[in-house]
């Protein structure tokens, strides 16, 4: 691994393209000094582990997503439990080699794809759907459904892979914990044990902190952790925890926002503060809202802003950089003998033709589903394949600058557009939004998987390849055990599983069912504002290089804007925190940031899989 320089543009323990450096010499340094192609990774061993790994927790994210709406990681929570496993038999004497670091990476992309995105839509827009129209979908139609929106979502993210993986500056905290948490479970000597100790014991409290936070055992006794701590004051006549005021009190935002940085996460704060403490505080004085409805209409106004800025300072991001993302479906101009020489990466790089071939299969197999098992005529899910083309950048960038996909944010507006092009088909608005959806959460988390691989120099085209097998092997497993779950729209409507993420598609279904006009003028303005920053601020960053690193992220204040006040400051006081200890311990600062924010990443989420499990197996209260 190329050795961490000093100075602003230090590499720290991850590789980076330098600020003189144009994208070919990154290439070609990354291709000397990082590749490890030496070793093995695509084999058959870690794809099993991947895929058993991988199904166990797409049943739990599955489980977990209709009782309470929330997802978890799966890619760190395997590692450790594949490192675990693994170790285990090497000590019985069972297998006579390790998994070597680079086929636990390949693993992870298994089993992330199997057990993280394939049970988005499943959770959300089709409960939804069977809470409207109390119809029963065929496991076959969501089978065929699913693996085809999720296989979009890979073909998307090819193009765009280069410019926002290899070539911009972009923070990827998850992508640096998993490459740091790998390193850890692989590497020998004293700095390494150093850095396990830490990155062991971080993990530990941060499981603890989960523990006490979320169990539910009737003998529990000790204190309980809160799951946030709100300001004791007042605004606007209201307690301040109203609005959300105060700080998230889990270890997994603190990790989060110490390896994304001061910048992105100072910005996250601010967009979450201009909405909760500005924006909540003046509309309640000035009576331009209500009391007994204000939650409701702020979060609808922080929601379109949000989404728009999000979306137009992607977009726009992205379009800067056309001759990139050219390259990225092209590849270089191919001439005999200068093939290599043009494209160091070629061998081993995802070739254009596989998204080409990838995308135009997944959009036929979206038109056929949709129109035959849905009624989604032809055009409107072109409609959603083209959203998705867009979309999948936004949550690609999104993902990289601030760990948070915004795939949920963007299918809002995405439930309008098609409010507006079918106002009579909840088909079309809900399930055809998973189209952008499901896409989009699939781009973000190959993304997150390849940066992690970037970072121990594997091979990108293998590691998409392990991916595409898990989401192939996890949509059929999430598929079924949604059947037995879900029978009908009963289950729904009795409370046994709730699935408030479906509640919330339902409303927004019904609330945007008479297009843009529909909305209010706060939802109207709160959009057409977004939008109008959002290319105000990317225009100036590209245009003002001297400026940038005090220039404000815009997808860091859109995030921040549709996040609660506790969660942005959180990030914001774990940035800070790990930002003066990198100043005091300027030799090892970094090293120790990173391990003890993996560590805590990594504790948090295997500790909410335990307990999604003891829910899932009625060892627990839910």
């Amino acid at each position: 691994m190329v050795p961490p320089p000093s100075g602003d543009d230090a590499e720290e323990t991850w590789f980076r393209r330098r600020p003189d450096e144009s994208p070919l010499d990154c290439d070609r340094r990354w291709l000397g000094t990082v590749y490890r192609g030496d070793l093995p990774q695509l084999t058959r061993r870690a794809v099993f582990t991947g895929l058993a790994i991988g199904s166990a927790l797409s049943i739990s994210n599955l489980y977990v997503g209709l009782k309470a709406g929330w997802a978890l990681s799966v890619a760190i929570t395997a590692c450790v439990m594949s490192a675990a496993f693994w170790r285990a038999l090497l000590r019985s004497g069972l297998v006579r080699s390790n998994l070597s670091v680079l086929e636990q990476n390949c693993m992870q992309a298994t089993a992330s794809g199997a057990g993280y995105t394939t049970s988005a839509a499943l959770v959300t827009a089709v409960p939804a759907y069977m809470l409207v129209t109390g119809l029963r979908i065929e496991p076959l139609w969501l089978v065929l459904w699913t693996f085809f929106t999720s296989m979009l979502g890979l073909a998307l993210f090819v193009p765009i892979k280069r410019q926002l993986l290899h070539y911009e500056r972009l923070a990827w905290p998850s992508s640096v914990a998993a490459a740091q948490t790998l390193r850890t479970l692989h590497d020998e000597g004293s700095k390494v044990v150093s850095q396990a100790r830490l990155l062991f014991s971080s993990a530990a409290v941060s499981a603890a902190i989960r523990w006490a936070m979320d169990n539910r055992f009737g003998w529990w006794r000790l204190p309980r952790w809160p799951e946030s701590i709100d300001w004791p004051g007042r605004i606007g006549g209201l307690p301040a925890g109203q609005f959300g005021i105060g700080i998230d009190a889990s270890a997994l935002y603190f990790a989060a926002g110490a390896i994304l940085g001061p910048r992105v996460s100072a910005w996250m704060l601010v967009g979450s503060a201009t909405i909760w403490l500005g924006a909540a505080p003046a509309m309640l004085r000035s009576g331009t809202i209500e009391a007994p409805t204000w939650g409701s209409v702020m979060l609808r106004f922080a929601l379109w802003a949000g989404a728009s800025l999000m979306v137009t300072a992607s977009l726009v991001g992205l379009a800067m950089q056309w001759r990139v993302l050219l390259r990225g479906v092209t590849g270089w101009r191919r001439s005999r003998g200068r093939d290599l020489e043009e494209d160091p990466l070629r061998g081993i790089e995802i070739p254009g033709r596989w998204a080409v071939l990838l995308g135009v299969a997944s959009s036929a197999g979206i038109v056929v589903v949709g129109e035959v098992a849905f009624g989604i005529r032809w055009h409107w899910s072109l409609m959603g394949v083209a959203a998705s083309a867009l979309a999948a950048g936004v949550a690609v960038r999104a993902v990289g600058e601030t760990d948070i996909a915004p795939a949920g944010s963007l299918g809002k507006l995405v439930q309008l557009g098609y409010a507006g092009a079918a106002p009579r088909s909840l088909a079309a608005n809900l399930l055809g939004t998973t189209v952008v959806t499901t896409s989009g959460a699939v781009a973000s988390d190959v993304a997150v998987n390849l940066k992690c691989g970037h970072l121990l120099g594997a091979s990108p085209r293998k590691q998409f390849l392990a991916q595409a097998l898990g989401v192939l092997a996890g949509t059929a497993v999430v598929v079924a055990v949604f059947a037995l779950l879900v029978p009908d729209a009963s289950v729904l409507e009795d409370g046994s599983l709730p699935a408030p993420a479906a509640q919330s598609w339902r409303v927004v279904a019904e609330l945007v069912a008479g297009g843009f006009g529909s909305l209010g003028v706060l939802a109207k303005a709160g959009m057409i504002g977004g939008a109008l920053l959002g290319i105000l601020l990317t225009v100036g960053e590209e245009r003002l290089p001297s400026f940038a690193r005090w220039w404000p992220s815009a997808v860091g204040l859109g995030v921040g804007m549709v996040l609660p006040f506790g969660e942005a400051f959180a990030f914001f006081v774990g940035a800070m925190v790990a930002q003066l200890w990198r100043g005091r311990r300027t030799e090892t600062g970094e090293d120790e940031v990173i391990a003890v924010s993996s560590g805590c990443i990594a504790g948090d989420s295997l500790m909410g899989v335990l307990l999604a499990l003891l829910v899932a197996a009625g060892l627990m209260p839910a």
